[in-house]
């Protein structure tokens, strides 16, 4: 048995700490709007269903 030591950088420690949560979200959930706008428009009966994907995208 062999123990890994994994090594983090300042740099990688003060990127995550500085990570825009919120924008990292809206863009996220953009995205997935998006998406789902592009398959409505591929298949209409997909409409119905609308509502309830939008608002497990925003309950990210």
């Amino acid at each position: 048995m062999t123990l890994l030591t994994v090594m983090i950088s300042y740099d990688t420690l003060n990127a995550v700490r500085n990570i825009d949560y919120k924008s990292i979200r809206e863009t996220f959930i953009g995205l997935a709007h998006q998406v789902e706008d592009e398959y409505q428009a591929k298949d209409p009966t997909q409409k119905v269903f609308e509502k309830g994907h939008r608002n497990r995208y925003n309950n990210y």
